[in-house]
This record gives C-alpha cells, structure tokens and sequence, in this order.
C-alpha cells in the first residue's frame, strides 16, 4: 500500500503536498481511494491547477469562492468520503485551486484526516525544473 511506503500516521491529520514531474495527479487520487478505504475522511485540493478529475475519484466536490469555501468544507466532511475542492474550473477543463493560506486554514481546523494537495504543476511532461513561484506549498 502507498500509505504506508510513505510513513502516514494513519492516528493524526495530515497534510500531504505533491510535487514534480508527471505522476502527481495519479498518486494523489490513488493515496486518497486508499486512505477513504481505511474509513479515512479525505480532502483533495491544488495550489495550482489540474485537469478536473474523473467523477469515480471522488465522492463530493465543493466548487465555490474561497471566502465561502471554509465553511463549506466544514459542513461536508464525512469518513470514507474523497471530497475534491476548488475556486472553479476553467474553460481549459482545469480545476482552480486554492490558496496555501485556505488550505492551512482546512488543515488547522481537524476537520480532514487526509489532506492532499497538488502544490506543482508540470503540465503533464516526465521532468520539469520549478519556476520562481513554484511549489506553491501551504505551510
């Protein structure tokens, strides 16, 4: 199982950032189904922007203003349940995301017990070398 090749402490939130080359996106909603299969309330988000993802990867998607986000979030969190957050999606099919500053806040409520975050983008190419702004990394 990925969780555990990379060491979740399954008995506290985590936050967990992505970062890189091709793959992200994968392994993201791969950890999730298996963090949901171990009755495990998850929140999957970006800094950035990823194609908006297949409806059989998740469960609930709350798409909305960050200001309205937070509470939204609250209301929404439910075990075994992968729910997908963002500002909006694009013309592009790409899934807006949030702020690190929003996403702290999230992760500082306890609400989640996983939160995953896809904090780079890499346009779907195997390498990539980071621009200036980026990881966009929560703290």
């Amino acid at each position: 199982m990925l969780y555990k090749s990379i060491n979740i402490n399954l008995d506290k939130p985590e936050l967990i950032c992505f970062v890189g080359a091709g793959g992200k996106t994968t392994t993201m909603f791969k950890l999730a189904q298996e963090m949901k299969a171990l009755g495990k309330k998850v929140l999957v988000t970006t800094t950035t922007a990823i194609y908006y993802p297949s409806e059989k990867d998740f469960d609930n998607r709350i798409i909305a203003d960050e200001k309205d986000i937070l509470k939204l979030a609250t209301q929404d969190a439910e075990s075994e349940k992968i729910t997908v957050v963002g500002r909006e999606v694009s013309l592009e099919n790409k899934l807006l995301g949030l702020s690190p500053l929003v996403v702290d806040r999230i992760y500082t409520k306890e609400i989640y017990d996983v939160i995953l975050v896809e904090a780079d983008g890499s346009k779907r190419k195997p390498i990539k070398a980071p621009n200036h702004h980026e990881p966009v990394i929560p703290k």
